[in-house]
């Protein structure tokens, strides 16, 4: 991270900003947020006494238009210059690690962007960017279709564990059928198309019984065959 908070300094300085001398030694981990913030879509989770809830945000304009063709469809009509005052970054937010930004949560014919404000010192609020929780997903996704295994996971603060797979056999046993088509429908069933983070697994332990996991809460993935 050193590197990269000494890149993102220069960066800043090189564009004017006014970024005050020993800032990567005073807000290292704000300049690491404000850069991930700044320069891609990132995956933020919060979580508090009523669940989990997960979302997409930024403060790239470059992102943010990118996905104009994906906002929900009252929101593609709408002027949007109203949400540009978000993705400027002030001083003040790399000082505090609490950033301005543009939030992008699913809806069921789009996106729907709002304004919101992250406070990244909260314990219970996770950034990430999105395409290094898509490439984990990619990659879990690709062994459950060749493999069975045993995953251990927390549920709340509990450590779990389930037998899956979504490899052909495996899933045909499960659902005790032999028809190729049920069996593609059940491996493409593992997404949740409103919360980007969170997975539903088949348990083979008992057949047609499913458990949805939050993929940052996966502990251990053991290879059973």
């Amino acid at each position: 991270m050193d590197l990269l908070t000494t890149f993102y300094a220069m960066e800043l300085r090189s564009n004017e900003f006014p970024l005050v001398a020993g800032a990567e030694r005073k807000f290292p981990a704000a300049l690491v947020d404000a850069y991930l913030l700044t320069s891609t879509l990132c995956y933020v989770e919060t979580e508090d006494k009523n669940g989990v809830s997960g979302f997409f945000a930024t403060k790239s304009p470059a992102i943010y238009e990118g996905m104009s063709d994906y906002r929900t469809v009252a929101q593609r009509k709408q002027k949007p210059n109203s949400f540009y005052a978000q993705l400027d970054l002030a001083y003040a937010e790399l000082n505090s690690n609490v950033f301005d930004a543009l939030k992008f949560s699913a809806d069921r014919d789009g996106y729907k962007v709002t304004k919101c404000r992250l406070n990244l010192t909260k314990p219970n609020v996770t950034i990430l960017p999105m395409y290094s929780i898509a490439a984990y997903i990619d990659s879990i996704i690709a062994g459950l279709m060749k493999h069975r295994v045993w995953v251990t996971y927390l549920d709340g603060n509990v450590e779990s564990k389930v037998l899956t797979s979504l490899r052909s056999d495996a899933l045909a046993y499960w659902l005790r059928t032999c028809d190729p088509r049920t069996v593609q429908q059940a491996q493409g069933a593992w997404q949740n198309p409103f919360l980007f983070g969170e997975i539903t697994l088949p348990d083979l332990k008992s057949s047609y019984q499913h458990v949805t996991l939050r993929v940052l809460n996966i502990q251990d993935i053991q290879v059973l065959d």
